[in-house]
């Protein structure tokens, strides 16, 4: 369950280059919180980790820090930070 207090301050590192996923959002702000961040997400981007890049020199994908576990579904940092302060998503 999200620590009361600064919520910025105890926001933790998130588990992927990409963004925070959802596992890691679920154990730090909970079922309830995390259902509330899903609604506030909706028409927002988010991204799939699934252990690799497109290289567009090479024209091929290539491994990503996360190629010995992808992550599924991240959420970007930013997006995170916003519904955390309790602000609007940005257009």
């Amino acid at each position: 369950m999200m620590p009361r207090g600064d919520a910025l301050t105890l926001m933790p590192t998130p588990d992927c280059p990409f963004g925070f996923p959802t596992g890691q959002l679920r154990r730090w702000l909970g079922e309830e919180r995390y259902a509330a961040l899903g609604r506030w997400m909706r028409g927002r981007t988010v991204a799939e980790c699934d252990g690799r890049l497109y290289d567009h020199d090479a024209g091929q994908y290539r491994p990503s820090a996360c190629a010995g576990g992808p992550h599924g579904i991240v959420y970007n940092p930013r997006d995170v930070e916003r519904f955390v302060r309790g602000l609007a998503p940005l257009d």
